[in-house]
């Protein structure tokens, strides 16, 4: 299921704004699992920055209590040294949450992912010895689970799970 909300239009968005537009316009609730491709450049200001944008969402799925928040975290892979300190190459929403309290990095090299959330394991585990974007990947395996792919200021031209579709 794939979901797109811009919010191009407001000129004040807030955590708030973020949780109610999420919860009333693309149905996102508590207990959700949805995986995040975002810019934060194309969405324009919003107070608090990546970090408000972060807690929004978290806040529309209730993550980590019932919801999971998960975003492409991809590094250079010639970069890598530690997993838990490689920089994610997608911007500063995803390098934001990579380090955010609670957040789980799967090991795959080149295209990990850092997830928040009640299925945070269930979706990271073993991503080290599969293809990145194939079967069983963390994007194949949200699938299998009815989650939403939210974009939020990109397209779907940004969408990892087309890749999964794809390698299936």
């Amino acid at each position: 299921r794939a979901l797109q909300c811009g919010y191009r239009e407001y000129m004040n968005v807030t955590v708030d704004r973020i949780t109610a537009e999420l919860n009333a316009h693309l149905r996102i609730e508590h207990g959700d699992t949805i995986v995040l491709h975002s810019s934060l450049k194309s969405i324009g200001y919003i107070e608090g920055g990546a970090e408000a944008l972060i807690h929004g969402i978290m806040l529309a799925v209730d993550a980590p209590n019932r919801g999971t928040l998960m975003m492409p975290c991809f590094t250079d892979p010639s970069d890598v040294v530690d997993m838990q300190t490689a920089s994610c190459r997608l911007g500063l929403v995803p390098e934001t949450f990579r380090t955010h309290p609670g957040v789980v990095r799967s090991a795959n090299v080149s295209h990990s992912v850092a997830v928040i959330g009640a299925n945070a394991v269930a979706l990271t585990n073993g991503h080290e010895c599969i293809e990145p974007l194939g079967a069983n990947s963390p994007f194949h395996r949200l699938a299998q689970i009815g989650g939403y792919v939210v974009h939020i200021g990109c397209t779907m031209k940004t969408s990892s799970i087309v890749h999964v579709a794809e390698s299936l």
